[in-house]
């Protein structure tokens, strides 16, 4: 299938052919065209995703660009099958805008892109999108271009949004514009869908499960009392991590407090023995010992 055109692909001949390695759609460049070798690097392998990579090749001094488009269909397919919803088309153009501001980062061309029907692909199995990107030197406004086919598109479905179709209108259409449109059409849709928002009613909400034993299954509005259970269940567990809490910090206290003890009898080891020796030492221990027992008791006793 071999096609040639006006605009753009006056000097491009376009085909589709299919070899071992499968399908491939195929750009014959004019003779007086010249591929930029760096933006080939680029495409194939440092681009952004929804970039088919690029092979080059020379046929009889011509040089033919090849695209593998295996498990890729064209939006035109979708479009004349009437197989897509105007929401999956708006996504669509959504992801072909974000694909070509993100080349920008990558010092890919805006106008290297093909932004026609027939050549904007679709994963078979994720509808994700996928760009043909001419890694040559064009003269195109981008703007223009994605301006079209939001054109093209939006009368092709009569639920499309009337906002886009107004915006295709304006004079200083952009690419960032469209995106700021659609943003504005998903929050005021939000709304309509979700006036009690707006209204301050309250919400129901799924609390989040805190353990198997305390899981609560049921659905509460915010401000709802608890039932009585629920509250005592609560409280007894709170109870139980604050006397856990409680425990380990006095354990600790204690042997923080021994320590310290045990480097104070180190470092005055030389006057202990100087006092008296062993019957000093015996009475540091019997000292120590009531002071523990006092210590123990008021870190252990419950108020």
């Amino acid at each position: 299938m071999q096609q040639s055109g006006k605009g753009w692909k006056k000097n491009l001949t376009i085909d589709l052919k299919k070899d071992v390695g499968g399908n491939n759609l195929v750009i014959a460049l004019a003779s007086a065209q010249k591929t930029v070798h760096h933006q080939i690097e680029v495409i194939n392998h440092n681009a952004p995703p929804g970039i088919i990579s690029v092979e080059e090749r020379k046929d009889n001094k011509q040089t033919k660009l090849y695209y593998c488009i295996n498990n890729l269909t064209p939006l035109s397919y979708y479009i004349e099958k009437e197989e897509i919803s105007s929401a999956e088309v708006i996504r669509i153009l959504d992801e072909v805008v974000e694909t070509i501001l993100e080349s920008k980062n990558y010092l890919l061309s805006a106008a290297g892109f093909l932004l026609q029907q027939e050549y904007i692909y679709l994963d078979f199995a994720s509808r994700k999108v996928s760009l043909v990107y001419l890694p040559v030197r064009l003269q195109s406004d981008i703007n223009e271009s994605f301006r079209n086919l939001l054109k093209e598109l939006s009368y092709t479905y009569d639920d499309f949004p009337q906002e886009l179709r107004a915006y295709s209108q304006e004079e200083f259409f952009n690419l960032r514009g469209f995106r700021e449109q659609i943003k504005s059409i998903i929050f005021s849709h939000h709304n309509r869908l979700n006036p009690e928002k707006e209204q301050g009613i309250k919400k129901t909400f799924q609390l989040q499960a805190v353990s198997d034993d305390t899981q609560i299954k049921k659905e509460v509005s915010v401000g709802e009392e608890l039932p009585l259970e629920v509250f005592e269940d609560r409280a007894a567990d709170t109870i139980k991590v604050a006397e856990a809490f409680y425990l380990k910090r006095s354990v600790l206290i204690f042997i923080a407090v021994q320590l310290g003890i045990a480097v104070v009898l180190v470092l005055f080891s030389s006057v202990i023995k100087a006092l008296g020796g062993i019957a000093t030492y015996l009475g540091l221990l019997l000292i120590i010992m009531s002071f523990d027992y006092l210590l123990l008791k008021k870190l252990l006793r419950k108020e």
